[in-house]
């Protein structure tokens, strides 16, 4: 097998976002003479950048000698499902946890970056009003749930992490593919130890479902509860005091989610090859 090294995986994913952010900013308002409503536009530049970079990932698949499908393996069945939907709620426990841990210290001593990086210009995940807003929810919730998971985890963990442990190792694969993951999102500390724990999931299980199917989990919990705060009136914190204030929100996750995912990461499910496949991490990338 020929062997696909993560700077080309990596520049993939840097021409998918910045095809997505041209079409959705630049093509489009230039082709219809209108900027796409700000409901759709960010949803519109995820679509086409996860398209693209699912479309570019066909040719390291195919250079490595495995398709999609073989990388996939076979489905789980009802418990494990049921144990990935768990490991995903467990996920975002700690991923609050970690979030709490990493920037209320850091808002006292860089007030100005973290109310920048928390609170400006995030993203809608519902939205309430606005041309399109019900398209525009439609198309984030399959963002969310369906294509970020799909694609991300095509990337990072079935064939970035092989690419990576073919050529420096396991240990050194999990530490910098969650690295790279977690610098694509806000929440660094609770990203990577997202795409850690789903480093390790897909190793000793030889099979991308799982991971595909925690992450779909946990963004769809992610949503779920974004959708309860606004029907029930709950207060996230969105600002740098309410971030202070709520300091105790930490602890209280980090007591929920370290215990789960301690129990659900010891009964991970059976390890299963891919199709066509001798040993996913180890071989699936590994020079002819």
């Amino acid at each position: 097998m020929r062997r696909v090294r993560g700077r080309i995986l990596l520049s993939q994913l840097l021409l998918s976002i910045a095809l997505g952010a041209f079409v959705a900013y630049g093509l489009i308002p230039l082709v219809t003479g209108r900027s796409l409503p700000e409901t759709l536009a960010l949803g519109v530049a995820g679509a086409i950048a996860y398209g693209a970079l699912f479309a570019f990932l066909q040719w390291p698949l195919r250079r490595s000698g495995s398709d999609f499908r073989g990388v996939l393996g076979p489905w789980p069945d009802r418990s494990t499902v049921r144990w990935t939907v768990l490991t995903g709620a467990g996920l975002l426990a700690l991923a609050v946890a970690a979030t709490y841990a990493l920037f209320v210290p850091l808002s006292f001593v860089a007030p100005e970056f973290v109310s920048y990086w928390l609170f400006e210009d995030l993203p809608e995940l519902f939205w309430t009003s606005g041309e399109y807003r019900w398209l525009g929810n439609a198309l984030n919730l399959v963002l969310l749930v369906v294509m970020a998971p799909v694609v991300e985890e095509l990337l990072f963990r079935g064939l970035l992490l092989p690419a990576w442990t073919a050529r420096m190792g396991q240990s050194a694969a999990v530490v910098l593919s969650s690295l790279a993951f977690a610098l694509l999102h806000v929440d660094w500390l609770g990203s990577f130890i997202f795409s850690a724990v789903l480093s390790v999931v897909f190793l000793r299980t030889g099979r991308l479902w799982l991971p595909i199917l925690i992450h779909a989990a946990n963004n769809a919990l992610v949503w779920i509860l974004n959708i309860a705060g606004l029907a029930l009136g709950w207060q996230w914190s969105n600002t740098l005091q309410d971030l202070q204030n709520t300091w105790w929100y930490g602890p209280i996750a980090l007591a929920v989610g370290l215990p789960l995912l301690i129990v659900l990461l010891r009964r991970i499910p059976a390890r299963q090859e891919p199709r066509g496949q001798a040993s996913a991490p180890d071989t699936l990338l590994e020079s002819a």
